[in-house]
């Protein structure tokens, strides 16, 4: 719960703060990765849909272009490693075409937002995500409404 804690706390200023100092070069990757997680987006591809993800999440801080929060944020990213992440994220996240859809939406929203240097919604993007996130965790069966 804490690595959740935490990365719920940071990621939304980090979306924020790469819509503020992203090059085109990150942008072009970002996109690319969400192009990525769009056509991985079926359970039967889980696992490379899902390092897809993390790839977009360091992706993401490696677009502040600030190498100490890079610093900060990887080891969080790369908690996803772990076998109850993965585990919990097979089960509530990718259970369905319209979870994962809805997911990889999610991320796309973030990247449009930092293409368009828009740190308001950069950050609200990736809060959106964590909040499905979070919702999930505690039970709810619809995290959208």
């Amino acid at each position: 719960m804490e690595i959740m804690e935490a990365r719920t706390v940071l990621e939304p200023e980090v979306a924020a703060f790469a819509a503020r100092k992203r090059s085109e070069e990150h942008v072009a990757l970002l996109y690319h990765i969400c192009e990525e997680l769009e056509k991985l987006a079926s359970p039967e591809r889980f696992d490379e849909y899902f390092t897809a993800d993390k790839r977009f999440h360091l992706a993401l801080v490696q677009s502040t272009g600030n190498s100490l929060l890079a610093a900060v944020m990887t080891p969080l990213i790369n908690t996803m490693d772990q076998r109850i992440y993965r585990e919990f994220t097979r089960e509530y996240y990718m259970k369905d075409i319209q979870s994962i859809t809805e997911v990889a939406s999610l991320h796309r929203e973030v990247a449009e937002a930092v293409a368009k240097k828009d740190e308001r919604k950069a950050r609200a993007a990736m809060q959106a995500h964590w909040l499905r996130m979070w919702r999930l965790v505690q039970g709810e069966e619809n995290p959208e409404s």
